[in-house]
Formats: structure tokens, sequence, C-alpha cells
């Protein structure tokens, strides 16, 4: 038999094999050492800065909630469901430690969870997807500019979506008994999604209509029994503690008042559909190119590899370079280059295909939806669009055939990126100073261990000594502006429908605390009004509506101020005329709408 010269060297043989491992440890040395870099730099980063808003907000809800609460009762804002299970989590943290250092624990819960939603997910999608997907592909998921570090009902959509479709497309071809389990668990994660982030109801039902036209029947009745088992559980739940009539009365609120039911905005809308529309062009452009480019070379396979992975980079650099250089890295037109997937010649793997192209395409439908109604229009929601861009890195990967020339222009890609979003993160502090002036750390009380500035550090204790000096357990309180954090540091029991709305600042109309008030039977016994320095308070805006109400019931008994809080008290005074007239607003209101 002759012998073949340099068997040894051939990619089979031991020289082949030898640098396959050397290869394999290499990228395995690289993927740990970002992941240990992102852990610790997540840590050290969710220490600093405080936000009186939107943070206290997340907090507050499950805190009400695991103070006895009940959601879609009289916690009637737009995602109370979010808080059901992490009540549970709260509710063991208060009885531990109180209220002290909360804010810090739910940031370190915030990271134990992300991390684990993202484990979980690429687990599922190296397990039945694509065995060699990096890990590092949902690093920078972990981080956006202008980003708050809590389990909210953002983060909710930004995880469990991948990890959703990830599901659904790992059971495809599974025998119908294994993808009716993978549908039963897709259906629960779907159902506690959508509680916590409505707005997923939309890919949900994309998911739900493809399954439909592939028949796919036994994989979607899984998906449609789980999501009904998630469903009875929270409305039983709910219906158990606060009864089917005041369940009822309170979701019909909840759709009648709420922001974000309503099409109000500060933009029009012909600007957030222009902008939406600037969004897609880069798509449309990138698509045309790279069907061009199928048509003119699709007998040359090998110069239309090259030559749609080129394209693929150049419009993703260039997306990246436009954030770069408006200085703000959510805004990154890169979340299309999936595009080349369907393609490339001989892709045998068209379900993580299927997987990888639905993830984009949903990010981007709920990106759409959202912008139309939320207030901010387009710029409210665009850091979803993170996750497709990241993506879309990944279909260079998979677009070149060499293994090691992929995973280094990868691993490159991702590592740049991530390192970029850290940098800015270090420097952009969502409505706190830059990181290099915090050079205190908050002593006690629901901020503990978080770092800001001296001036701040200061304040927020002389604040919650403030507000527990004028609490005491058996008080309905109401606070008014935005200061949910407050109803986390008082010792009485929250009188407000929620954290978020009791400033009704959007719509000015008090028709929300009326209809909490109405299903209570109660009204507060005191409202306090907090503001940061330079803003006003609602009691002193002469066309607030909510001030008649309170000048005609109760009476100013104490002021407070420090370097960065105003505060008043108003203590009821007249609580039968106040509960009647409530009462009658709420009917009246609810017969105006």
């Amino acid at each position: 038999m002759k012998e073949i010269p340099h068997a040894d060297r051939l990619p089979g043989g031991p020289t082949g094999r030898n640098r396959q491992r050397v290869e394999t440890l290499l990228f395995c040395l690289a993927e740990i050492a970002l992941c240990l870099f992102a852990a610790v730099f997540m840590v050290k980063r969710v220490q600093h800065g405080i936000d009186f808003s939107d943070e206290g907000w997340y907090i507050a809800d499950p805190v009400l909630v695991a103070k006895g609460r009940i959601p879609y009762v009289n916690v009637l804002d737009v995602v109370p469901g979010l808080t059901i299970p992490l009540a549970l989590v709260f509710r063991a943290y208060l009885a531990v430690a109180g209220t002290e250092g909360i804010f810090m624990f739910s940031r370190y819960l915030y990271l134990v969870w992300a991390f684990g939603v993202l484990a979980l997910t690429l687990f599922v999608i190296r397990r039945h997807l694509l065995p060699d997907f990096p890990v590092i592909a949902g690093l920078p998921v972990l981080l956006m500019l202008y980003y708050l570090f809590d389990i909210n009902y953002n983060t909710v959509g930004i995880y469990y979506l991948p990890l959703l479709i990830a599901l659904v497309c790992a059971a495809w071809d599974m025998p119908e008994q294994k993808a009716f389990r993978f549908g039963i668990a897709a259906g629960v994660l779907g159902a506690r999604a959508i509680i916590a982030s409505p707005f997923l109801l939309i890919p949900a039902l994309c998911i739900i209509l493809l399954l439909l036209i592939r028949r796919k029947k036994k994989q979607l009745l899984g998906i449609l029994l789980g999501a009904g088992i998630a469903a009875l559980l929270v409305i039983g739940w709910c219906c158990l503690r606060g009864g089917p009539e005041r369940l009822i009365y309170g979701l019909f609120a909840i759709l009648k008042d709420d922001d974000y039911f309503h099409y109000e905005r500060r933009i029009s809308l012909s600007k957030t559909l222009y902008m939406i529309w600037r969004y897609t062009v880069p798509a449309l452009r990138f698509a045309a190119s790279a069907l061009l480019a199928r048509l003119l070379l699709r007998r040359r396979e090998r110069l239309l590899r090259a030559v749609l992975c080129a394209l693929a980079l150049g419009f993703m650099l260039y997306g990246i370079y436009t954030g770069l250089r408006w200085q703000r890295l959510m805004i990154i037109n890169c979340w299309f280059e999936f595009i080349i997937l369907p393609l490339l010649p001989g892709r045998g793997k068209r379900k993580a295909d299927l997987a990888l192209c639905g993830v984009v395409v949903l990010y981007y439908l709920m990106f759409v939806t959202s912008s139309i109604f939320n207030i901010f229009g387009y710029e409210g929601r665009e850091y979803w669009l993170v996750v497709p861009c990241i993506l879309s890195c990944l279909a260079l990967y998979l677009a070149i055939p060499q293994r090691f020339a992929a995973r280094s222009v990868f691993t490159v890609l991702i590592a740049g990126f991530f390192l970029i979003q850290c940098r800015y993160s270090w420097d952009q502090i969502y409505r706190d100073a830059p990181i290099p002036e915090h050079t205190a750390t908050v002593s006690s009380g629901i901020w503990k261990g978080c770092k800001t500035t001296e001036a701040r550090a200061r304040a927020v204790v002389e604040l919650e000594d403030c507000i527990h000096e004028i609490t005491e357990p058996g008080d309905r309180v109401l606070f008014r502006e935005w200061v949910s954090y407050a109803y986390v540091m008082n010792d009485g029991d929250a009188c407000t429908p929620s954290p978020l709305v009791s400033c009704d600042a959007r719509c000015n109309t008090p028709v929300f605390l009326f209809d909490l008030f109405y299903t209570d039977r109660a009204v507060p016994t005191k409202i306090i009004y907090i503001s940061e320095e330079g803003s006003s308070l609602s009691i002193e805006t002469e066309d607030c509506a909510f001030n008649p109400f309170v000048n005609a019931y109760y009476e100013k008994t104490f002021t407070y101020e420090n370097e960065l809080f105003r505060v008043l008290e108003y203590d009821l005074r007249h609580e039968n005329e106040a509960l009647a007239c409530a009462m009658e607003n709420a009917s009246k209101l609810s017969r105006q709408s």
C-alpha cells in the first residue's frame, strides 16, 4: 500500500488535531478572560450613581407588593405583574435587613439574574442550535448606555426574548412529545415576559402565527398550555387576595388611565415614523446590495462569501462609527446583517438561521411598536436594538467559512464593542455626576453602599431621616412628584395606585388616584411633596388638577429643606368629606372616559 507523504499534517492527522486543540484552548481562555472582566467591571460599575426616578419605581413596586399590596388590584401601573416573583425575594430581604441598602441589593440581584438568563440562553443555543456559538456574544447586552441595573420591564424584554426564541427553535425538529415539553417551557416563559413587559405581546403573536403556518401543532399546544397555566396562576393569586371584582376594576383602571396605553407624546407621530424609516433605510440598502451580489456571483461561491462578508463588515463598522460620532452607542444602524445568512451557499443550519433572524426581526417590531406609543418617540426604546446589533456581528461569524478566522473576527468585534461600552458607561452616569466626582459612599438608608457625590450622599441620608420622622405605622401616605423611592423609606402604608403615577405629570389628571381611592375605599392621611433642587412642586402650580382636592381637605403641617431636597407635608382634616369627594370624582371620571 502506497504511503501518503506528510499524512500526520493533514487536517485529520495529529498535527491538524493538535492545532484545533490549541485554537480551542486559546478561544476558551479568551472567553473566560472576557467574562471575568465583565463580571468584575459590572460589580464595580453598579456601585456608582443614584437615580431619583426610574430606579426608585422599579424597586418600590415589588417592595409595596412584599408589604401586602396586590398587583392589578391596588398596584395599577403598567407593569404590576413584574412584581409577583420579585416580591418574594424582596420580602425575604426586608425580613432580614429591612430597607437598609435595598438599592444595592437590587443591583446585585440584577447581575445574578442577568448572568443567569444569559447562561441559560447560551446553554439552549449551544445544545440544540449552534454547538460553537460564542459565549461572549451575550456580554455587550449586560451594559448599555443610559441604563439602570434593575430587573424591570425593559430588561425582562431584552433578556427573555432571545431565550424564548431559542426554546421555540430548539424544539422545531424534535419529536412531538419533546417539542410539547419545550413548548410548555416557552409558554410559561413567554407569559412571564408579557406580564412584565407588555410590548412582548407583539413578538409572541408573531411566534404563534409562525407555528400555525408551519403546522407545529404539538409545540403550539405546549406553548398555549404553558402560557395558560402561568396566566391562571397570576390571576388566581390576585383574585384570592383581592377578589375578582376589585381585580376587574383594577384592570379596567390600568387600560383607561395608564399613559403607556395611550397615544400621548412630546413629539409628533409623523416625526416618530420618519425616524423609524431612517432606522430602516440602512437595512434596505444592505439587503439590496446583498441580493445584487447574490445574483451576480451565485456561481462563484468563494467570491460571493467574501463580498457578502465585506458588505456586512462595512455596514456594521459604519453603524458603530455613526453611534460613536454622536456619543450615543445605542443608536447603531447595524441590526440587519443577518440578511446575508439565507443568501450564503452551502448553509446547512436553517434552524439556527431562523433563530437568529427571528430575534432580530422581533426586536425591531418591538422597537417600532413601543416607539409609537412611548411619549419620547423613537428615542425612548432604541437601546433594545443593541441585541440585534450583537447578533448582526454573529451573522458575520457564521458567514466566514474558516473556523479560526471567523472566531478571531467575532471575538475582536465583540470584545471591542464591549470595551467601548465600558468606556462610555464609566463616563456617563444616569442622572448623576460622572464617576470621578463620586468621592462619597452613602452611609445609611436605602442607598447605603452607593457611591455618589458628597452633596448627594449627605442629602439622601438627611431626607430619609426626615421622612422617618414625619411618618409612622398606620399612616396612609401619598407622595407627590416623581419620588417613588420615598415609598421605600417611609414608615407608613402607601396610598397610591403606583409609586410612578402619583405625580400625574404627563396628562395632569388625578383620575388614577381617584380610581385607587375608590377601590381601596380610603384616602391618604398624609400627602407629602418632595422636590429636587431647582424643580417645582405641583401644589405650587396653579393649573395642577389635584390641588383643589388637597386644598379643600388637607392642611400644611410641616416644611423641610436641605441642599438638595424640599419637603412639604399635608395632613388630612376631613376624612369623610374627602372620601365622598374621591368616590364621586372616580365615578364622574369613569363616565367621562
